[in-house]
């Protein structure tokens, strides 16, 4: 990606969802088959396993987010950077 595409932050979003839905596809377009043959399909209980774990790591990911100090105590260039603008 260009530098341009990475500071618009629409762009960045579309770009990591597609490569996040993409690899879920191919990791179920590589096991599926193997493993249930021509019976498979994608349907509720796929959609339920995504659910699942996407709000396991959003529980997770929120959770450790309340926990931590996302300022920096103390820190000697932090004046600098609140105020710094790209």
């Amino acid at each position: 990606m260009t530098r341009d595409a990475k500071r618009t932050y629409i762009i960045l979003k579309v770009a990591a969802w597609g490569i996040i839905v993409g690899h879920y596809f191919d990791f179920y377009t590589n096991i599926m088959p193997g493993t249930v043959g021509e019976h498979g399909g994608f349907g509720p209980i796929e959609f339920g396993m995504i659910l699942i774990f996407a709000c396991g790591f959003a529980w997770s990911l929120f959770s450790q987010l309340t926990k931590a100090n996302l300022i920096p105590k103390n820190h000697p260039m932090l004046e600098e950077t609140l105020h710094h603008d790209i």
